[in-house]
C-alpha cells in the first residue's frame, strides 16, 4: 500500500469543557473516496474543519494531522460559497487563479471544468440565476480548478431535493473516476455513504469517536440508480441503518456490520 495522502493520529478536539472529538485516527489513500457517517453532533464537520485548518482559537486540539508534502487541499461546503458579483465562469476561474494560472489558460481551464460538471452554457450567468444544484456544481468546478490532491466535501447535497441529489451523486462519482482525486465526504445519510464511499467510517458521539469502519467494493462504473436496487446494497443499507439508529440513540451500538477488512463485492445489473 502506498503512503496515505492524509493521516490523522489521535486527534482530540474540545471547545471549552466540551470534548467534540476523541482520539480520532484515520487515513485516506491516494485516489480513495472515503465517506464519514454518523448522527448529528458527532463531530463530522469539525473533523473536516480541523483537517483544513479552519478551526478558530477557541478550539483546543491535540494529536496530529498530516498531509503528504506538497499536497493541495480543496473544500466543498454544505452551501456554495460563490461570489455573487462574479459570473459562473469567473467564480470557477478563481480556483485556477489561486494556483497562479495566467488569464487565457485560466479561462480555458474554467470552461473545461464547467463542461465536466455539466454547466456548459452557464458561463455568463450569476449565482442568483442558478438553481441550488447548479451552484453546488459550480462550487465543485471551482475547487477542481485549484487542482487539489485532496477534496473535502461537507454534506454538499444536504439542501437539495432528492432528484437533484441523485444527479449530483452520479456526477461526483463520474468526476472521481475521471480525475482520480482523493475525496473525503461527510454525510448524515447512511445510504449516501454507501452509494459513494469505497470505505465507510462510522462515528459515535458524545464525544465523537470512530465506532467502526468497513470497505465496500462496488463496481467502479456504477450508477446510483443501479446500485440502489441491488440486493447487496439493500442488505448493507439495512445493517448500517440499524447500527446508526443504535449509535444515535446512545446505546451500546454493538456492531452488526462486518469488520473493516471485510470487503463487500457486488455485481450491479
Amino acid at each position: 500500500m502506498t503512503d496515505p495522502l492524509l493521516r490523522v493520529q489521535d486527534l482530540t478536539i474540545s471547545f471549552g469543557d466540551r470534548e467534540v472529538l476523541e482520539a480520532i485516527s484515520l487515513e485516506a489513500q491516494p485516489g480513495e473516496l472515503l465517506a464519514l457517517v454518523g448522527p448529528s453532533g458527532c463531530g463530522k464537520s469539525t473533523l473536516l474543519n480541523a483537517v483544513s485548518r479552519l478551526l478558530g482559537p477557541e478550539a483546543t486540539i491535540s494529536g496530529r494531522i498530516a498531509l503528504r508534502d506538497g499536497a493541495r487541499l480543496g473544500y466543498v461546503f454544505q452551501r456554495d460559497a460563490l461570489l455573487p458579483w462574479y459570473t459562473t465562469l469567473r467564480n470557477v476561474e478563481i480556483g485556477a487563479q489561486l494556483r497562479g494560472v495566467s488569464g487565457a489558460e485560466r479561462k480555458a481551464e474554467a470552461q473545461r471544468l464547467l463542461k465536466l460538471v455539466h454547466l456548459e452554457g452557464a458561463d455568463d450567468q450569476y449565482p442568483a440565476q442558478l438553481s441550488g444544484g447548479m451552484r453546488q456544481r459550480a462550487s465543485l468546478a471551482r475547487v477542481l480548478a485549484y487542482a487539489p490532491d485532496l477534496i473535502l466535501l461537507d454534506e454538499p447535497f444536504v439542501a437539495l431535493d432528492a432528484f437533484t441529489r441523485m444527479a449530483l451523486q452520479n456526477q461526483l462519482l463520474e468526476i472521481w473516476r475521471t480525475t482520480g482525486k482523493t475525496m473525503v465526504i461527510v454525510t448524515h445519510d447512511p445510504d449516501e455513504a454507501l452509494l459513494l464511499g469505497q470505505r465507510i467510517v462510522v462515528l459515535d458521539r458524545n464525544p465523537g469517536r470512530i465506532h467502526s469502519q468497513f470497505q465496500v467494493d462496488w463496481p467502479a462504473e456504477r450508477t446510483i440508480e443501479q446500485l440502489r436496487s441491488s440486493d447487496a446494497f439493500l442488505e448493507r443499507s439495512r445493517e448500517l441503518w440499524e447500527l446508526l439508529l443504535r449509535v444515535g440513540a446512545g446505546g451500546s451500538a454493538e456492531a452488526s456490520l462486518r469488520p473493516a477488512d471485510d470487503r463487500v463485492n457486488a455485481e450491479v445489473a
